[in-house]
């Protein structure tokens, strides 16, 4: 063999080399490319861990300690209102406005004023309701010009940060009097608002999300044309809102968390989560194509765009951390 030919033969890629001549990620694969190749060899022993971590996880998500509070614990937020709270205003206890409207009769007429009475009585029975008052206790004020509309108040009891909670009931007695005889029953105030909040939440968050994946499924299987690789990026996307939903359950036990953080999880999870593992998975398709193979495929894949996510993911993090 002459020199010239030696030469060619040790300019030619080995088996281990990328397209471009250089060394194979098998190589260098990198802390990120590193898990993804042990998880590729081992893939039973990484299922039955992601097993065991998603049921840690639920049964920690059943000590979530979280509050209607949209504040939460050690952010500026938190600080700024604490002082308003303590040097512009006083702590006073959570109200609610309870507003009796009649098209036909007015506060003067006895079924009005009978109407106003049971439905005070009621109030006033239950134990979340410290004082009620109405126009029938002697109030002045509690009466429109025209005569057609009352107003009563009831302090409840326990803390503002409580009050959607303790206002449950209150909400359930105004609930079934509206309606009755005639009269349009409503109620207002800090802890049915924030209750009400709560609820259209979760409904439109169970709606929106169920439309969300179903939406995502149908342009997976479009952009892959595979079943598998289409239903991928939204398992691990589920997978990873019930890890993040059980850590934080265990988190919101040392500090005071809103109940809020559940739907930025779920929300951040679903649209991220997907996002992430489409990359990472059309990554693998793309070295797959090239001629790689699996094992080796999974390790460039996790070099590359695993390490991205990665870094990616700790970068998001450090601004979200205060919020």
């Amino acid at each position: 063999m002459n020199g010239s030919d030696s030469r060619k033969q040790r300019a030619r890629p080995g088996p281990n080399a990328d397209d471009k001549g250089g060394i194979s990620m098998e190589h260098r694969p990198g802390f990120t490319g590193w898990i993804a190749r042990a998880a590729a060899r081992h893939p039973w022993r990484t299922l039955g861990l992601w097993v065991v971590l998603v049921v840690a996880a639920f049964g920690a998500s059943g000590t979530m300690n979280v509050s209607s509070n949209t504040e939460t614990a050690g952010t500026e937020a938190t600080t700024a209102s604490d002082l308003i709270k303590e040097r512009l205003r006083e702590h006073t206890p959570p109200e609610e406005f309870i507003v009796v409207e009649s098209a036909s009769s007015t506060s003067d007429d006895a079924a009005f004023s009978g109407f106003v009475d049971s439905l005070v009585s009621d109030l006033r029975a239950l134990e979340e309701v410290d004082s009620v008052v109405s126009y029938r206790d002697g109030a002045e004020g509690l009466v429109s010009e025209d005569g057609h509309v009352a107003l009563i108040t009831a302090t409840l009891t326990g803390a503002e940060e409580d009050a959607a909670d303790t206002a449950g009931p209150l909400v359930g007695v105004v609930k079934e009097a509206d309606g009755t005889e005639g009269f349009r029953v409503t109620t207002v105030g800090f802890g049915s608002v924030e209750g009400e909040i709560s609820r259209l939440l979760e409904e439109t968050l169970a709606q929106g999300e169920l439309i969300g994946v179903a939406v995502a499924l149908v342009i997976l299987l479009v952009v892959f044309g595979a079943a598998v690789a289409a239903g991928l990026p939204i398992i691990l996307a589920l997978v990873s809102i019930f890890v993040a939903v059980g850590a934080t359950a265990l988190v919101s036990n040392a500090m005071g968390m809103s109940e809020f953080v559940v739907f930025i999880i779920t929300m951040i999870g679903l649209a991220v989560g997907i996002d992430y593992s489409l990359f990472i998975v059309q990554r693998f398709r793309e070295e797959r194509a090239r001629g790689r193979e699996k094992i080796e495929a999974i390790t460039t894949a996790g070099s590359t765009a695993s390490r991205t996510v990665f870094f990616s993911g700790m970068a998001v993090r450090s601004p979200l951390r205060g919020c």
